[in-house]
């Protein structure tokens, strides 16, 4: 009399899945991009990109001191960044890093979601006496704060998006070149993503801050 073992029914393979997070998110990103460049080419193209003058007021020395050190320093630390992260990756290994990319989502996208506070009424921004050409804020459709040409809320971009750049990624670069002169001990390995590991860990502390401003605008010019 003999026997036969039954043989287990051979194993199907898992069919590859079609939709990944990372597609998905990629796709989100090349929605808001485009949305991006639609509204800025309206703005550039349009009526709304004309300076705001700071109107009869003046503001203190103090002020305009701490503006230019401010404009001066974060320019600095743009371009220092951009160097480390941008140029330097590109002639040494023909690509661009973590941090490059996360740099230049900073300085090319972060930026231009600065005012989307003021979309519904206004309620902060930038003082007109800073160097601007307007904002693009009136060509995102439905936006419903008032303004006209060259009486708007105000948005510096050439100082917002190195703002934006240097304070978003500079702290981080400043923690992780501190780190062999730190006093405590470790036998961690250092990893070779020590950046990208600390700016992930900044952005989720930085997530919920919401925009920053300079300070509030006494004297944009807005129509009464």
């Amino acid at each position: 009399m003999s026997t036969s073992l039954d043989s287990a029914p051979p194993a199907t393979a898992e069919a590859p899945r079609t939709t990944t997070p990372l597609k998905f998110w990629a796709l989100i990103g090349c929605l808001l991009w485009t949305f991006q460049i639609y509204v800025l080419l309206r703005w550039l193209t349009g009526p709304f990109f004309t300076p705001v003058v700071s109107g009869p007021d003046s503001p203190p020395v103090l002020m305009k001191v701490g503006i230019i050190t401010v404009m001066v320093v974060q320019g600095v630390a743009f371009f220092g960044l951009a160097y480390l992260w941008i140029v330097r990756p590109l002639r040494r290994e023909r690509r661009i890093g973590f941090d490059g990319m996360v740099f230049i989502a900073f300085t090319g996208f972060y930026w231009f979601w600065d005012p989307i506070g003021n979309y519904f009424a206004l309620t902060s921004s930038y003082n007109a006496w800073i160097p601007n050409m307007g904002s693009w804020v009136n060509d995102i459709p439905g936006w419903r704060s008032p303004g006209t040409p060259g009486h708007q809320i105000p948005e510096p971009w050439l100082v917002v998006g190195p703002g934006y750049a240097a304070s978003g990624c500079g702290p981080t670069a400043a923690q992780t070149a501190s780190r062999p002169f730190s006093l405590t001990t470790t036998t961690d390995t250092p990893s070779p993503n020590r950046f990208g590991e600390l700016r992930l860990r900044q952005l989720r502390t930085c997530a919920g801050r919401g925009t920053t401003r300079v300070s509030r605008s006494q004297n944009a010019g807005f129509p009464k």
